[in-house]
This record gives C-alpha cells, sequence and structure tokens, in this order.
C-alpha cells in the first residue's frame, strides 16, 4: 500500500502481502509509487477536495532500506520500483546496498 512507505512499516505490509496470498516466501516485492501517502486505512489519501495527501515525512531511500531487510530476513529473494523517474533511480542505485533487481 501507498501508505505503508515508512521504514517501520514495510515488514508489516510486506507480512500483510504474504497473508493476503497465502504464501511464505516472494521472489520480488517492489515499491509500486516513488512517493508515500499519508499514513492511514485508506489506500488513496485525498482532501477534502480530491487532492491526494502525501507522507512529505519519508523518502523513497528510507522505504528502500527498509525493503533491503526483507531480503536479509531471507523471506524475499529481490527488491524492486515502479513508476520511478531516472533521478529517483540513480539515487536509489547509488545508495543502495541491494541494487534493485526489477524497474
Amino acid at each position: 500500500m501507498n501508505t505503508n512507505h515508512r521504514p517501520n512499516h514495510v515488514e508489516a505490509a510486506f507480512e500483510a502481502s504474504l497473508k493476503r496470498l497465502r504464501i511464505e516466501y516472494l521472489d520480488l516485492y517492489i515499491i509500486h509509487t516513488p512517493f508515500a501517502f499519508q499514513l492511514g486505512d485508506n489506500q488513496d489519501s485525498r482532501d477534502e477536495n480530491g487532492n491526494v495527501i502525501y507522507d512529505s515525512t519519508v523518502s523513497l531511500l528510507d522505504t528502500w532500506r527498509a525493503m533491503e531487510r526483507l531480503i536479509d530476513g531471507g523471506r524475499c529473494n529481490a527488491t524492486g520500483l515502479s513508476d520511478v523517474s531516472l533521478k529517483e533511480l540513480m539515487l536509489i542505485y547509488e545508495s543502495a546496498r541491494i541494487k534493485p533487481a526489477a524497474v
């Protein structure tokens, strides 16, 4: 979910995905948007005017580092990114301990 980009929420979101899929391991887990929505239960957080409410307290790199820990835990083989610009991809690629397996 786009509301689970904060590092302390990534593992719980991963576990919830495994549970929904009824599996114990994933080959690939992807960050589907390079930005986080406001924290909460609503996957598409919007204000009264219909504008998306973003969570500016977390960066894509923060989320990526939490994703690396999923691989360290052994229940995820690889991680990737979706809908990123070249600039965002380069930030992750240059800073990541574990490089994206898919873009």
